[in-house]
């Protein structure tokens, strides 16, 4: 009787872990490289279990420019995937990392011929600190207290310049396109500078 209910709670247990868990997550582990890039680079990241994976590139005003995986199934283990990225003009792009498991990932990649100038303004493993991004809307940001925000596209041109308590802020009516957006607290103290995609 012992042995059949041992059995029982043990065969419990392993269903309970197997179907009770989350789905497969993607360590912090995703590099392009090179980056700047020209015609081709590469993305690796390091997946926990099994799962899908889809790869964006974003333009700055929030179009869609190239999409060379689209919900593939990937086993565990590290990834290495080459893209060619001939077909798209030079600039800044913003690839974004989705995976079946709800988790996606933001890095910033740059195409172009004057790699070392670029090179100059860019870190690939710097994580968004504000999210989600990109964003249709509702953004969330840090801080306590008052702080002002300054919203302004990569041109220079100021959009919004306001104070806030809130740590959620709209960006509804902001056209599609890439911005930064400063933080400051009351003591005009810089909490943080970042780039963000506002796509629909």
């Amino acid at each position: 009787m012992k042995t059949t209910l041992l059995k029982s709670f043990l065969i419990l247990s392993i269903f309970s872990f197997q179907f009770g868990k989350t789905k497969a997550q993607i360590s912090d582990s995703i590099q392009i490289y090179p980056n700047p890039f020209n015609i081709e680079t590469n993305v690796s990241f390091t997946l926990i279990s099994s799962d899908t994976v889809t790869i964006v590139f974003y333009n700055m005003i929030g179009k869609v420019v190239l999409q060379p995986f689209t919900k593939q199934v990937l086993s565990n283990g590290q990834h290495i995937i080459n893209i060619l990225t001939d077909s798209i003009p030079y600039g800044r792009y913003l690839l974004r990392f989705t995976f079946g498991s709800g988790i996606s990932k933001n890095k910033m990649g740059f195409k172009g011929n004057n790699t070392t100038e670029i090179s100059k303004n860019i870190n690939t493993d710097k994580s968004p600190v504000l999210f989600p991004n990109p964003t249709s809307d509702l953004l969330s940001i840090p801080g306590e207290g008052l702080k002002e925000i300054q919203i302004s596209d990569l041109s220079g041109k100021q959009w919004r310049l306001f104070k806030t308590n809130l740590n959620q802020i709209s960006l509804k009516e902001l056209p599609n396109g890439m911005y930064n957006i400063q933080i400051s607290d009351r003591d005009k103290k810089l909490i943080l500078r970042e780039n963000i995609l506002k796509v629909d």
